[in-house]
């Protein structure tokens, strides 16, 4: 990440932004799959463009003229038989030469209807689609739109209809290029929302880079969970002295490796972002963000593009409710959100109690409060959380689950495909905690503290498959994490998200929830080469200081950055390596 400096982190609340004027452009993308195009002024009735008789037309090399009537139709037809089990991905780029091209409302008249993938004695699959909202005005003007079928069909239409007063001729020059791939695992959940900042050139320069730059475009894709590119694309800031930039959805990056879950391209008609501007460019992800993202930045100046992953799983993961104003709920604060997104099950931030600083979390009635995670997917674990339940609490409801909940998940998918790895329920009918531990619906129960806050540790071990609970220090049962709280297995060996449920129950508060891995390697480590202490290990170190990260967060009081962690560390580097 020498080429430009960039700074990562979530942020769930709007920032000003300056206002730029936006072109459409193009980006050539490589042909990644033999697509032949067909056209035609009729519905298609289930029939291959390949097929005697079919009624397509070819485009002959994807250019022909044709007049159509106020509410008539067109349909392209694009074949070429990929595998039907995975994913397919289509862009298609039309050449409208018709209108005013002065003028981009003039040509705006043809639109999409229709998105269709076929397979040969199958349903019909419905694509997700997105399309370029203007026509660029150079000569010839053109659309893009950009298809998404899944599974991969065998072959694809899209309608379009003249959604014009008047009978329009026109010529259509078609170019598709089509990727079917593997279907990517789905994150667990994304998350509300993403701030990518990308600060002047003149910082964070390595030596070997110490050549002119001008960053003229840059694309960026998520590795999980698939970008919203019509309700929710990505927003752009640029300064004013970089050029106006145009932005396009894409599923290719600048090295032709296909992105199924989308991305998108954004480009200068200017100078673009150089060393002496004292600005960033900021791309903010709407709607359900991801963890990772792929960047590329192009140096104009070089010719060369360069890549980048950046990650965003925010571990260790500590919470203690400070940052919070009391009375204000969770939900769109720290990355915490409600039960299958729904905001009906907020939980308040509350002075009441507080095991540490000022605050903790109230759970109580309709509160089913979760925080998703990205990244404790190996290695050794431990989640520690510390919960207080009154001398009057009250359980809602009878019978065996009734109670308040704390549940810890492998898999976070929502109401629909979750999987429980840890599930604790406080049941005020009998003072009892009792611990689910994959044996069915049985549990252990040991007798619940009141009127104190109580530890409740978790020990997972991704490696082995393993997990132990612990309350108020002592082991109260251990089983296999992915076998799930009933032992119904098809768990992930994975730590998801934490959940609070009230499910109805009087208020439950919790405090200082503490997601941490188990140190297996030298504490000051840091830095490649793993295995000896060096200067990069100390640079590394001071960097994860300067953004305020976890990993820097060293010593009491947790939550705060100060010579005390400093010293931790330095304590460490002097004790070395064994």
């Amino acid at each position: 990440m020498n080429i430009i400096r960039t700074d990562l982190r979530r942020s769930n609340a709007r920032r000003a932004m300056i206002a730029a004027v936006c072109v459409w452009a193009w980006v050539s993308v490589p042909v990644t799959a033999d697509q032949t195009a067909y056209w035609r002024t009729t519905p298609p009735g289930g029939a291959s463009p390949s097929a005697p008789g079919s009624g397509w037309t070819s485009t002959g090399g994807g250019n022909f003229t044709l007049t159509l009537a106020p509410g008539a139709s067109l349909w392209i037809g694009l074949e070429n038989f990929q595998n039907d089990n995975e994913q397919k991905s289509v862009n298609l780029r039309m050449n409208q030469v018709t209108g005013d091209p002065a003028n981009p409302d003039s040509t705006r008249w043809l639109e999409p209807r229709e998105i269709v993938g076929v397979r040969t004695g199958q349903p019909n699959i419905s694509g997700h689609a997105a399309i370029s909202s203007n026509i660029f005005t150079a000569s010839p003007p053109f659309r893009r739109l950009f298809m998404v079928f899944e599974p991969c069909p065998e072959w694809e239409y899209v309608r379009f209809e003249n959604i014009s007063s008047v009978p329009r001729s026109f010529r259509l020059f078609l170019q598709a290029d089509s990727e079917c791939s593997e279907k990517r695992r789905a994150a667990s959940v994304g998350l509300p929302s993403d701030w990518l900042e990308i600060e002047s050139g003149s910082y964070g320069i390595g030596p070997e880079l110490l050549v002119p730059q001008r960053i003229t475009q840059i694309e960026i894709y998520p590795e999980h969970v698939p970008m919203d590119l019509v309700s929710a694309p990505p927003v752009f800031v640029a300064p004013a002295e970089t050029g106006n930039w145009a932005a396009d959805p894409s599923f290719l990056t600048p090295f032709g490796d296909p992105k199924p879950e989308g991305g998108y391209r954004f480009f200068s008609d200017g100078d673009g972002l150089l060393p002496e501007h004292p600005y960033d460019l900021q791309i903010k992800m709407d709607g359900m963000a991801d963890a990772q993202y792929s960047v590329f930045a192009f140096n104009a100046e070089t010719g060369q593009w360069r890549s980048f992953l950046f990650d965003l799983r925010e571990l260790p993961w500590r919470e203690d409710f400070d940052l919070y104003t009391d009375g204000n709920g969770c939900i769109g604060q720290g990355d915490w959100i409600g039960w299958d997104d729904d905001p009906a099950f907020d939980a308040p931030v509350t002075g009441e109690q507080a095991r540490s600083g000022a605050n903790s979390v109230k759970v109580d009635n309709n509160a089913d409060l979760v925080r998703p995670f990205e990244g404790a997917d190996s290695g050794f674990w431990t989640f520690e959380a510390w919960q207080y339940i009154p001398s009057d609490f009250t359980s809602a409801g009878g019978g065996q689950f009734a109670g308040s909940y704390f549940n810890l998940l492998n898999t976070y998918t929502g109401t629909i495909g979750s999987n429980w790895s840890v599930q604790i329920q406080a049941d005020s009918n009998d003072g009892m905690l009792k611990v689910f531990h994959g044996d069915g619906t049985n549990t252990i129960g040991v007798p619940y503290e009141v009127d104190r806050w109580v530890k409740i540790q978790v020990d997972i071990d991704l490696e082995n498959d393993w997990t132990q609970v612990y309350y108020d220090d002592s082991l109260v049962t251990e089983y296999s994490w992915t076998s799930g709280v009933l032992g119904e297995g098809g768990g992930a060996p994975e730590i998801a998200a934490v959940d609070l449920f009230a499910q109805g129950s009087s208020p439950v508060f919790y405090d200082d929830l503490v997601l941490m891995p188990v140190q297996t390697h030298c504490a000051a480590d840091l830095a490649e080469p793993f295995g000896s202490l060096d200067f990069s290990d100390v640079v590394a170190f001071l960097v994860a200081f300067g953004a305020l990260e976890p990993s820097a967060d060293l010593a009491e009081p947790f939550g705060q950055w100060d010579f005390s962690d400093v010293a931790a560390y330095l304590a460490a580097f002097g004790e070395g390596c064994p």
